[in-house]
């Protein structure tokens, strides 16, 4: 796994196309979230329904959000035999609370053990593609954190050296503006490399007209009203 350049992108902007053994991917897919507050129980049945969906929905890469928690063997294995790529978050969220991750060393101690724990549990399933510091990790202007915040600068220490070959984002929206608007488009329309939201319908034409005039390299969260 690998991820190249976007074609037409700007000369510092990350790589976001997903490419398999050399082969670009148009990577389409959804945000996963826990399937059950009871997380706890096993349902077998469930898991099946709802990776068979996304499997027949012609999904390729589901991202686990990292308001959710690390998912399980049996979400993996299943995801092995389906062909179904996985980005795994780190269990960091802002979601309008504290959107800066904590800079304290004993915090960041934790974090590091429990990735250290972590990833050598999940690192031998061939869906594992990429791992990531958490959601919507940003600085005061909504601008991403990037790996020289120390949670961050820690966690992809901690990814090279016991998972060398999967592929690491900081966060995400990883910038270098967080959100897909009009109003970023016409301020600056080769800045959104990789931008979430909106998460409300625009209506029938400011739907349409929003996503017409698009520019991010990488759409990594969106949604409407369901």
């Amino acid at each position: 796994m690998e991820l190249l350049p976007n074609e037409g992108a700007e000369p510092d902007a990350r790589p976001y196309t997903f490419a398999v053994n050399g082969r670009k991917v148009y990577a389409k897919g959804w945000n996963w979230v826990p399937m059950d507050v009871m997380y706890g129980v096993p349902r077998p049945a469930k898991l099946d329904r709802l990776l068979n969906l996304a499997r027949q929905a012609h999904v390729n890469l589901l991202r686990v959000w990292g308001g959710g928690l690390i998912e399980s063997e049996a979400f993996y294995n299943r995801c092995d035999e389906l062909g179904i790529m996985v980005w795994q978050e780190f269990i960091q969220s802002s979601s309008g609370v504290d959107n800066i991750p904590p800079d304290a060393p004993d915090m960041i101690a934790m974090m590091v053990a429990d990735a250290e724990r972590i990833i050598p549990r999940r690192r031998n399933h061939p869906a594992l593609v990429l791992w990531c510091g958490g959601n919507e990790l940003t600085l005061d202007s909504e601008q991403p954190c990037d790996d020289d915040q120390p949670m961050l600068a820690a966690l992809k220490s901690v990814v090279a050296r016991l998972d060398s070959d999967r592929l690491w984002l900081p966060t995400s929206p990883s910038g270098r503006l967080f959100s897909n608007s009009l109003e970023n488009i016409r301020r600056d329309p080769h800045g959104l490399h990789d931008v979430h939201g909106p998460w409300e319908y625009q209506g029938v034409e400011g739907q349409y007209t929003l996503y017409n005039q698009g520019t991010a390299l990488l759409h990594s969260e969106f949604g409407v009203e369901g």
